[in-house]
């Protein structure tokens, strides 16, 4: 075959018996026209080429399948790492995952709502923190790990809790199934509170409630000493005397009370773990003393519960009984006493209440200050005028209170002034003086009582519920 004057043989396959294609050698191509036919510096040769040319060999679906086993050999453990790291980081306060379940029969433990909750762990250690302090101060005693510290004191943080405060219950407990030194240290948040804190396997914290109740408390004593040791001897808790005195701190001085004199009362409490932690609405109250009896009960007058007595008077007066919170009377109102410092008969028209000096003295009733001045038999004193019947006057201060100079209007148990010896005095105390138009009586033996202002429905109410408390009061023995 001609063509272009040359002959082209085409070999044929012995095998076949076909032709075979001819042999075309490769052309050159010319470079691109913006090479300029300039040559690379260097050129970078693969050191794979048999590798390079096996991967081209390859068909889609094999490439496919090489592809997912490098994604599951490199990617999926990359992907684990990646979403633990973000779970370590991100997640919250670690919680108690090792507490024992609580058994409905489990030993109650003194009553303590804790001690059934740790019933599966032996209590080797329990106390009060004797002084405010850091947990990482307090903790090292122990020889917990540096590490185990920081942990606690750090959920500690998140839970508000920056130092353990004086006074506080702490306990601390041990796995029963092995000897290592502590698995959870508690500590007592508030009256109703534990913070416990899990130390073994690992750190962690939850709050337990204490267990609370509500109950009503009828209750009597007989003082010996005086009232707080009676209070204290009838197992009482001791913020009652608050109640006490805001019930008949009109009728009785409870700073002046003598030997053999006697109370009943009904109140409310609150207690959590079998402990008083809160004292109530002191609901009725009877006081025996100096040859009196005194009954206040609490009752709710529109919305306002305020103090009555039997009679349905109000026990709130015009005037407190004493101008001091503590003291002795040492020297009644008498008419023919003989002076100390004199050493003449003379009267005394007032009542001196014996007290450490620099005690605190305060006005008996709502008024305004007429004198704060100082004479040579008085000494520093203050006379205050409640209304146009009644004045008051304190002698021998050692010093006026802030901002007490006449004309001050001053409320019912405002501070006015300390205890002194100025003037004609033997030692520190107050005489304490009462006027009653333009006269000095004895305030001790004057009936200071508002007028009964219940309307006729009102007073009914209050005689049916008075009689069921009168009722109780009379149940209850010394």
């Amino acid at each position: 075959m001609e063509n272009n004057g040359k002959i082209k043989i085409k070999p044929r396959n012995p095998l076949t018996g076909m032709d075979e294609p001819a042999f075309v050698p490769p052309q050159e191509t010319a470079p691109p026209a913006n090479d300029d036919n300039r040559r690379p510096l260097f050129r970078i040769k693969s050191k794979n080429t048999g590798y390079d040319k096996l991967l081209s060999q390859l068909t889609e679906s094999e490439r496919r399948i090489r592809n997912l086993r490098r994604w599951l050999i490199f990617g999926v453990p990359t992907l684990v790492l990646l979403v633990l790291g973000l779970v370590f980081f991100l997640k919250p306060s670690p919680a108690l995952e090792a507490l024992p379940a609580l058994s409905a029969d489990a030993e109650p433990g003194g009553g303590s709502s804790i001690l059934r909750f740790l019933n599966e762990y032996n209590l080797v250690d329990k106390g009060v923190i004797s002084q405010d302090q850091t947990i990482p101060v307090f903790l090292e005693k122990f020889r917990l790990p540096a590490e185990k510290i920081r942990q606690i004191n750090e959920i500690a943080s998140q839970q508000s809790i920056i130092q353990l405060k004086a006074g506080q219950e702490y306990l601390l407990f041990r796995n029963k199934k092995n000897e290592r030194g502590i698995d959870f240290f508690v500590y007592e948040i508030d009256a109703y509170r534990y913070g416990v804190f899990q130390i073994y396997p690992q750190v962690g914290f939850q709050l337990v409630e204490k267990e609370v109740e509500e109950r009503t408390k009828r209750v009597s004593g007989i003082i010996k000493t005086n009232l707080f040791d009676a209070i204290y001897e009838s197992g009482i808790h001791p913020d009652i005397l608050e109640k006490m005195e805001s019930a008949l701190a009109w009728s009785v001085d409870f700073y002046h009370l003598k030997t053999g004199d006697k109370f009943k009362m009904i109140y409310d409490e609150k207690l959590a773990d079998k402990k008083t932690v809160e004292i109530g609405q002191l609901k009725a109250i009877y006081f025996s003393t100096n040859d009196r009896e005194y009954y206040a009960f609490l009752f709710d007058e529109n919305g306002q519960p305020a103090y009555f007595s039997d009679h349905g008077k109000p026990m709130k007066t015009s005037f407190l009984k004493s101008p001091l919170k503590y003291g002795r009377i040492t020297s009644h109102f008498n008419l023919e006493r003989l002076h100390p410092v004199d050493d003449v008969v003379k009267p005394h028209f007032g009542t001196d209440y014996a007290a450490e000096e620099g005690t605190e003295i305060h006005s008996v009733a709502d008024g305004t200050v007429e004198a704060a001045s100082f004479t040579t038999g008085n000494g520093n004193f203050v006379k205050v005028r409640h209304d146009n019947t009644y004045q008051t006057q304190y002698l021998h201060m050692q010093k006026f209170a802030p901002g007490v100079t006449p004309g001050k209007k001053v409320k019912q148990g405002e501070l006015i002034g300390y205890v002194g010896q100025t003037g004609k005095a033997t030692g520190p105390h107050v005489c304490f003086r009462f006027w009653k138009n333009g006269n000095q009586v004895d305030h001790l033996k004057e009936d200071i009582a508002l007028p009964v202002r219940f309307p006729k429905e009102t007073l009914q109410h209050f005689i049916a519920h008075r009689d069921s408390l009168m009722t109780e009061l009379n149940t209850i023995s010394f």
